[in-house]
């Protein structure tokens, strides 16, 4: 079997970015090409894919003549003529005639196995796709929290130090400066988990790729915005879904099953043609120079006590599981699309007034320096207002890493984010 035949596997479409940036610019777009290309879950598809695509000729074959070869030996035998043999060698071919549909059905059967194994590696990828996006969108937020709470950290340990010199000027009460340590403390406490976590999810990220991977932050403003409905977007998501076109699949491979089962219980009809050399007691006579013995074979069982019979139903039951396992992925299809497409677009909605929150409150983290150096605000207030300018700006980040993250999954199931799947030319 070439290496033809296994094509690269286009995972969806080619990707959509808008008038901000080309395909090949986009990011999230160039690390799930990577992924797909190297990843072992989906090489391993790519090599039940080429086992498929070889049943499909040996299911094929089945209809062609089976030629076999048979030699025995027995008690020695004496011919009309006085020729004396103990061994004779029979060379057969059968061709079957009527089967009652079962060599068709193995052939059904072994296309829609194939068909099988195409979308289980884009099932495959487009799970390990949608895994990674969760991990990006994760290092996305935690690599912005990260510099957010260094900087807060200077800031406040600048203040600190400003208070340490007021305390011993007598400006200020030393309580002031026990509550600037305090929220030292506690941001430092906070940058460490967030270093933490950051750790952890580089770690996954690399643990995905098998390497370590050098990470590019997105732009969120250059998201491309969703111009469908959710109507639309359904329609379009159930009709690419790997997972739901699967089940279908599924179903049409549980029907032929039946057929295939079916087809145990009919009778079978073959032509035999054969041709003997030499003889022993009991055996026929070897068949003369040119000539052979045709043979019509015409057979008919139930199994074992009639056990076709349960077969049958058993197949027939698995069909009905089969269909209902369409109803069950579409299902849960909906409702993830669903989730998904409700926290975009609350994210969409949360954006513009986080980003006002957050510029407000730089706002009064500045006026509130200053009041503080004529007197008017209290260093509790000073303390207080750069940590929910730090708690406004963290809670924006999250909301920014939710919109790329939404984004990519729902362009990715809707098809307008593609990305090629592993290279499999090369499996042999």
């Amino acid at each position: 079997m070439s290496r033809g035949f296994i094509s690269s596997v286009a995972l969806l479409v080619a990707i959509s970015c808008g008038a901000a940036a080309r395909a090949e610019d986009d990011v999230v777009s160039q690390y799930l090409v990577r992924l797909l290309n190297q990843h072992p879950a989906v090489r391993a598809k790519n090599f039940d894919q080429l086992a498929a695509d070889r049943l499909v000729t040996a299911a094929w074959m089945q209809f062609l003549p089976t030629p076999s070869i048979s030699a025995d030996k027995g008690p020695v035998s004496t011919s009309s003529t006085g020729e004396e043999s103990r061994r004779a060698t029979t060379y057969r071919l059968n061709q079957p005639i009527w089967t009652g549909g079962r060599l068709t059905a193995g052939l059904d059967a072994a296309r829609l196995r194939r068909e099988l194994s195409t979308l289980d590696i884009q099932d495959v990828s487009q799970n390990l796709s949608l895994k990674f996006i969760g991990l990006y969108q994760s290092w996305w937020a935690l690599d912005a929290k990260v510099r957010i709470q260094k900087r807060d950290l200077k800031r406040l340990e600048s203040l600190r130090e400003m208070m340490v010199r007021r305390v011993e000027s007598g400006v200020s009460a030393e309580i002031d400066l026990d509550l600037a340590s305090v929220r030292v403390v506690q941001q430092q406490a906070d940058l460490a988990q967030s270093q933490r976590a950051l750790t952890s999810v580089l770690g996954q990220i690399q643990e995905l790729f098998g390497e370590s991977v050098p990470l590019k932050a997105v732009d969120w403003r250059q998201a491309p915005r969703l111009g469908m409905t959710y109507e639309d977007l359904s329609g379009r998501v159930l009709v690419l879904s790997p997972a739901l076109r699967k089940a279908n699949v599924a179903e049409r491979l549980a029907q032929v099953e039946v057929d295939q089962a079916k087809a145990d219980a009919s009778p079978t009809l073959s032509i035999r043609a054969e041709r003997q050399h030499g003889f022993y007691a009991g055996s026929l006579p070897a068949t003369k120079d040119g000539e052979s013995r045709v043979y019509a074979n015409l057979q008919f069982s139930l199994g074992a006590a009639g056990s076709v019979i349960p077969q049958i139903r058993a197949a027939s039951a698995r069909a009905q599981s089969a269909t209902e396992n369409i109803e069950t992925a579409k299902r849960e299809l909906l409702s993830q699309l669903k989730s998904d497409w409700e926290d975009y677009l609350s994210v969409g909605e949360r954006l513009p007034r986080l980003q006002r929150a957050a510029s407000s409150a730089a706002s009064v983290v500045d006026s509130s320096m200053r009041l503080f150096s004529s007197g008017r605000r209290s260093w509790l207030d000073l303390i207080n207002a750069v940590r929910e300018h730090s708690q406004s700006e963290l809670q924006l980040i999250d909301a920014q890493a939710a919109l790329i993250g939404g984004n990519s999954k729902i362009r990715l199931m809707s098809g307008q984010l593609g990305v090629l799947a592993a290279d499999a030319s090369d499996v042999n």
